[in-house]
């Protein structure tokens, strides 16, 4: 729960925004003086996530490109062909 409220109170201090897919009627942190969120928090989540998950997914693409090849080779080193004795 307390890594949750860290999330909530990260988002809502730097983006004054409050909910996902809805907004909230309320801020879970800010005070009410502050007055009802007027954007969803789900555009700012994107965006400060994006740049470590396109590494990720380069690291992934690049990991499987050379698995692939890897099988490839070690696939022709052991496979007997047709008519070749």
């Amino acid at each position: 729960m307390k890594s949750a409220m860290d999330f909530i109170t990260f988002f809502e201090g730097k983006f004054a925004c409050s909910g996902i897919c809805e907004k909230a009627l309320f801020f879970y942190t800010l005070p009410m003086s502050d007055g009802p969120p007027t954007t969803t928090c789900l555009s700012n989540m994107k965006d400060e996530v994006e740049h470590n998950l396109t590494y990720m997914g380069m690291a992934a693409t690049t990991c499987g490109l050379v698995m692939a090849f890897t099988w490839l080779c070690q696939y022709t080193l052991w496979k007997k062909y047709d008519g070749a004795e």
